[in-house]
């Protein structure tokens, strides 16, 4: 039989061991809820980071691929232009009790120009196209346009005549674009760059196309091709 005071002893210690035990439980509930918070709170500052990474990276994927296609097409058209230009030809006109004449097959101005020359359109047809670069403006820039059709006087259906010709944009966002021809216009004279070309019996020597644009990150470099013929 337990006596009285050590009973009055054991009561008061397991009251105090109560209060300790809930002061414990207290400060553990206490320290989970603000250790919840910091958690959030870190959480909250990674997802944002995040997010602002993934908004970086897609601009600069945006700019890169723009910057891609944007060399892309310059490059593209410089290969066009050269080749064509490198395989200059010149027809010939059978005209009724003059023979065979030439007629035609260059003319040049400053932002326009029209050449015959030899292409492969589509794996379906080989021949003489004559072909038509010139710039289309429209407000504050412009784009610079190719047309094309066959040269030839072998007569050909309105279908077939219609699927051999064609117009693209060569390049957009143009804020200029020259061009000049070298050469002797006329047996008798010096060669000298010239703004235009009127003999169209004669091809210059060589053909210099400038072009600028709009933006600041396309960039043409200045690009001069030889004629052949």
């Amino acid at each position: 039989m337990i006596q009285p005071g050590l009973q009055t002893l054991i009561t008061r210690s397991d009251l105090g061991m109560s209060k300790i035990l809930r002061q414990k439980r207290s400060r553990q509930r206490g320290f989970t809820l603000v250790e919840l918070m910091v958690s959030l709170v870190v959480l909250a500052l990674m997802m944002q980071m995040m997010l602002g990474g993934l908004r970086f990276g897609t601009r600069v994927w945006e700019r890169v691929s723009e910057t891609a296609e944007q060399v892309d097409q310059v490059v593209t058209t410089q290969r066009f232009l050269r080749n064509q230009l490198n395989e200059l030809s010149q027809p010939n006109r059978t005209q009724q009790g003059q023979g065979n004449q030439v007629q035609w097959w260059f003319s040049g101005k400053r932002s326009e120009m029209t050449f015959v020359a030899p292409w492969r359109l589509a794996y379906s047809y080989t021949g003489m196209y004559r072909f038509r670069l010139w710039i289309e403006r429209g407000g504050d820039t412009s784009a610079l346009h190719v047309s094309w059709h066959p040269d030839t006087e072998t007569k050909l259906s309105a279908a077939d005549l219609k699927a051999l010709s064609g117009e693209r944009v060569l390049l957009t966002d143009v804020a200029d674009f020259d061009l000049s021809y070298y050469g002797a216009l006329h047996v008798d004279e010096e060669a000298r760059w010239a703004p235009q070309w009127t003999n169209s019996a004669r091809t210059p020597n060589l053909v210099r196309i400038n072009v600028s644009f709009g933006s600041k990150d396309k960039f043409w470099p200045e690009t001069v091709i030889a004629s052949h013929h």
